[in-house]
This record gives C-alpha cells, structure tokens and sequence, in this order.
C-alpha cells in the first residue's frame, strides 16, 4: 500500500517490461476511485518507465479526504490502434495527512484590549520562625521538633541569664507554665522561656 500527502504533488513511477508493441503506440493513466467516481492522471513513458504526476489530491476532491482514507488506484494501458486494453498494477492508496496544529479565535473582543489577570494559589504555608537574641542561632521547624533542655540553657545563657540557679528557676516555671497550656514537649518549655525572658522587668 502507497502513502500520498494530498496537499502536495506526488510522482508514482512505475517499472514495465513491455513486448509486442511499442511505448509510441500506448497511452495510459493512473485513476483513483473515491466515493463513486474515478479521477485519472495521465502517464508518459521514459526509457523503461512510466511516470504519472499526481496533482495535490486535495484541490480535486475540495477537502473531503480524511486521514487515512483509503483509495482504490490502477494503471490503465492502452494501444487504440490495435484495441489493446491492459491493467498491469492496482492498489490501495492511503491518505496521510502531514501534522499540523490549527487555531481559531473562539471569541471576538471588538478590537479592545483583553483584560489581563494573574491567579496565584498557595501550596505550601512558609511557618513563622522562631529566633534567638540577636546574632544568636536561629531556630527552624528541624531544629525545634529535636530541641534538648541543654539548647533551652544555651539559649538563656545568650539571652543573659548565665546564673545556674536562675536558669532552674527559669526552666521549672517555664516547664509548669508549658503544662498549664497543654503545650508538649520541650518545645512548649522553650516557647515559655522565650516569653518570661521577654518581659520587662520590674
């Protein structure tokens, strides 16, 4: 089975072996049968070929081929001065549409310029992070989730509070405080330790 692009022209050769009469003497076309009605093409002989130029197939039918249409084609050979008729190839031609990408205004904006808009969605929550005293190491959600009593009195030594028995002091009531709220976790200890190294004092 033959391939054809019906928006271009296409030349189908063909090789004959031709005894007992001359290649002056025939005439012949390639036809192509679509929906009915047979189209033909004529053919001219050179050397030991025959050659037919097909003209972009979708001119002739006005666009009503589809890809992968499938058309009947033969070779028709004839001598009208010996009434010699001959059908020496028939096959099968597919249509095979080149690809392409089409588009069309779907909404016509009377020459006025399209109103532009931008939407962003959020997909992440960025949370808030909690620092230490200035030039002090700054806490993130990894750092806090492994937080030891020891980085709760490192932190209160960099806040100032360098007193062990102040620092004590600091961590029983923020630890008592934390469990009044619910807060869990060593976590919960440091953010009331934060908050009691913050207040001003009296």
């Amino acid at each position: 089975m033959l391939t054809i692009n019906p928006n271009e022209e296409k030349t189908i050769g063909f090789v004959v072996e031709i005894n007992g009469v001359g290649c002056d003497e025939l005439t012949g076309h390639v036809r192509f049968a679509f929906e009915g009605v047979e189209y033909g093409f004529p053919v001219h002989f050179q050397d030991d070929e025959i050659l037919a130029t097909i003209k972009p197939l979708n001119e002739l039918f006005e666009g009503r081929l589809k890809n992968g249409t499938i058309l009947e084609a033969r070779l028709d050979l004839e001598s009208p001065g010996h009434n010699y008729y001959f059908n020496p190839w028939s096959d099968e031609i597919q249509i095979k549409m080149p690809v392409s990408v089409e588009a069309r205004v779907i909404e016509d904006t009377g020459g006025k310029r399209p109103s532009v808009s931008v939407k962003a969605k959020t997909i992440s929550e960025k949370k808030k992070v909690t620092s230490g005293p200035r030039n002090g190491r700054k806490w993130n959600k990894q750092r806090l989730q492994k937080v030891t009593e020891k980085d709760i009195i490192s932190y209160m030594k960099r806040a100032g509070t360098k007193n062990d028995t102040i620092q004590q002091i600091v961590l029983n009531e923020a630890t008592a405080s934390a469990a009044e709220k619910g807060y869990k976790g060593n976590v919960g200890i440091l953010r009331e330790v934060v908050r009691a190294l913050k207040k001003p004092k009296e």
